[in-house]
C-alpha cells in the first residue's frame, strides 16, 4: 500500500518563470535500514529545473520520495508551481499586463511610456492616442 502523494508549493518570480532556473529543496523523510525494523531520518536534496514558460499549477512529482516505513510504499512528493506577486507586472496566461500612470495632460495630447521588460531592456512604448 502506498501512501497519499505529498504535496507542497514551489513559489516562483516572474523572472524565474521567464528565464528559467535550478531550484535545490532539501526535505528530510525517514528512510528504513538494513534490518527492516527500524528508520532513521535523512536529509535529501531534490533539484527541479524549472522551464522558461511554465504556468502557475504546473506539477513536478518525485517518485517514492516520502518517509520509508514497514510494508508500505513510500508515498510521491508533489510540487505545484505558485507564482509570486511582481511588482510591475500581472499574468494571465501567457500575457503580461503593466499598468501605468499617466498624467491627464500627456493624455490628452500623447507621450511615450518606458516600460523595463522582465529580462532588463527598456521599451519606449509610443502614446498617440487621447487614452
Amino acid at each position: 500500500k502506498q501512501d497519499p502523494p505529498i504535496v507542497r508549493d514551489l513559489h516562483l518570480s516572474l523572472e524565474d518563470l521567464f528565464h528559467g532556473c535550478t531550484k535545490k529543496i532539501k526535505i528530510s523523510r525517514r528512510v528504513m535500514n538494513e534490518d527492516g525494523q527500524t528508520s532513521t531520518i535523512r536529509d535529501k536534496i531534490l533539484t527541479i529545473d524549472v522551464r522558461p514558460g511554465w504556468r502557475q499549477g504546473t506539477r513536478i512529482t518525485f517518485e517514492k520520495e516520502g518517509d520509508q516505513g514497514p510494508n508500505v510504499i513510500p508515498a510521491d512528493i508533489t510540487f505545484v508551481v505558485r507564482e509570486k506577486p511582481h511588482l510591475r507586472f500581472k499574468r494571465a496566461d501567457d500575457n503580461l499586463s503593466y499598468v501605468a500612470t499617466i498624467p491627464l495632460g500627456k493624455a490628452l495630447v500623447g507621450c511615450t511610456v518606458e516600460v523595463r521588460t522582465l529580462d532588463g531592456r527598456l521599451l519606449n512604448v509610443p502614446i498617440n492616442d487621447i487614452v
